[in-house]
């Protein structure tokens, strides 16, 4: 039986998730707390953006348009980011 990860990304998704959880915990007691990780080296990332980086809003970050302001700051600066949307599937859609 092989033990740990041999992945890449899921160690970085691991690294990833203990400092969110642990910023979550500050964040709770804030008044208006912004989370965010940036992972731009991801495969699919480059695969789907080529060299840009990409940015998801979560629910609270959609409401203030996070992902677009980033992507216009990064305009404005010659530093673009792609907005990356989510896409939900009920548990009858059949994916081909």
């Amino acid at each position: 039986m092989q033990k740990g990860f041999t992945s890449l990304a899921v160690q970085g998704r691991m690294a990833m998730v203990d400092v969110l959880c642990h910023a979550k915990e500050k964040a709770l007691n804030e008044k208006n707390p912004h989370l965010m990780t940036l992972a731009t080296l991801t495969g699919h990332e480059m695969l789907s953006y080529g060299p840009y980086p990409a940015v998801m809003d979560n629910g609270p970050a959609k409401k203030e348009r996070f992902a677009q302001s980033l992507q216009d700051t990064g305009e404005r600066f010659g530093d673009p980011f792609e907005v990356c949307y989510a896409v939900v599937f009920s548990a009858n859609t059949k994916i081909y």
